[in-house]
């Protein structure tokens, strides 16, 4: 199979690279992103294989051509939060919703036969504290969530019995990646952890969020590229004793620490966004490939594969694994400008 994976150079596609290069079913990978943060690199990234090509360039102008030959995409191109999402609206529209619409009709007059959207559970919005299906309502709150929700409705509109469509609406991502993310909230607990031996809860702890490892991310993308779905599917990827309150979250995450200080915000205004969610379906369909890492598994691989020395040294700059800062900064040095396209494409 060849595949193609757009956003690459991310959080989650640095580990699926890595993964889809060591499996047998794989002939070719290319990569394609923009570049935001291929310097922001916690640690030597592992050298890829010989069936792994990049390419960078702008998801809003994709060279098409590049389909060609191509079995399989998996869709991670993304503006990657709520924040971001908020601040750049426009943006966020064109990336996550108008380019993905685009790259699925094309990938259609390629003859493309599968299309795998990473799509996220926050479309559920507020679940007001009951357990939300694949056939529950959406309602999205944010402008990432709505990006994110709008394509699944058109590509459900594309998909029929040549162009296989599979959204996976992920639980939380969580996890050590060597492109790592310091605004994921359980990693944000393990940095805080690590460097201050203390976690502040900024909520009030009661918004509901399933969590799930990156490294299970990548096994469900794994296990839907070789799948024999037909026609559209919308799979909620996670696992039901991954549901946590943020601030039993916090406690799990201080649980793997001596001498750690939780702090709850009890007064802050409280967050509208919280979802408890059902894996059921992902459990009987993807058998092999569920997922295997508990919080504890979570923050053991953080440690092991992070440097401690570096996270508490004092040059430690955490703004370079905030997504958002990381834009901000290439905004200042006029390396992008505000809707996100770079000033100059060399």
């Amino acid at each position: 199979m060849n595949i193609l994976v757009t956003g690459n150079l991310g959080y989650v596609g640095e580990v699926l690279v890595n993964k889809l290069c060591k499996e047998d079913f794989v002939s070719k990978i290319i990569g394609f992103d923009n570049g935001y943060y291929r310097e922001k690199i916690f640690s030597k990234t592992q050298k890829k294989c010989n069936k792994f090509v990049q390419i960078f360039g702008d998801i809003r102008k994709f060279p098409y051509e590049i389909l060609e030959n191509i079995d399989c995409i998996i869709s991670l191109a993304a503006v990657s939060n709520d924040p971001i999402g908020e601040k750049f609206k426009k943006a966020t529209n064109e990336i996550n919703y108008d380019s993905n619409v685009k790259l699925a009709e094309h990938a259609k007059q390629y003859n493309i036969s599968k299309f795998i959207f990473a799509s996220s559970c926050s479309v559920y919005g507020d679940s007001n504290g009951k357990t939300v299906t694949e056939k529950s309502n959406c309602n999205p709150l944010t402008e990432y969530a709505k990006s994110k929700r709008n394509f699944e409705i058109e590509l459900e509109k594309k998909a029929d019995s040549n162009f296989n469509a599979i959204c996976l609406r992920f639980a939380t991502a969580c996890g050590y990646s060597d492109r790592l993310r310091l605004d994921l909230v359980v990693n944000d607990f393990i940095y805080n952890a690590i460097k201050y031996k203390k976690i502040n809860v900024l909520s009030n702890g009661k918004p509901n969020r399933p969590i799930i490892n990156v490294n299970d991310m990548v096994s469900a993308f794994v296990w839907a590229a070789k799948s024999n779905l037909s026609d559209f599917k919308i799979i909620n990827v996670g696992s039901n004793d991954m549901n946590y309150s943020i601030a039993n979250l916090a406690n799990e995450v201080g649980k793997e620490f001596s001498d750690i200080d939780i702090s709850i915000n009890r007064e802050a205004i409280g967050d509208n966004r919280s979802y408890l969610v059902d894996f059921s379906l992902y459990k009987s369909l993807a058998k092999k490939y569920l997922p295997q890492y508990t919080i504890a598994d979570t923050v053991k691989e953080f440690v092991e594969k992070s440097s401690e020395e570096k996270i508490r040294n004092r040059n430690f700059n955490k703004d370079d694994y905030i997504r958002l800062k990381s834009l901000e900064d290439l905004i200042r040095s006029k390396a992008i400008n505000e809707n996100l396209e770079w000033i100059n494409d060399e």
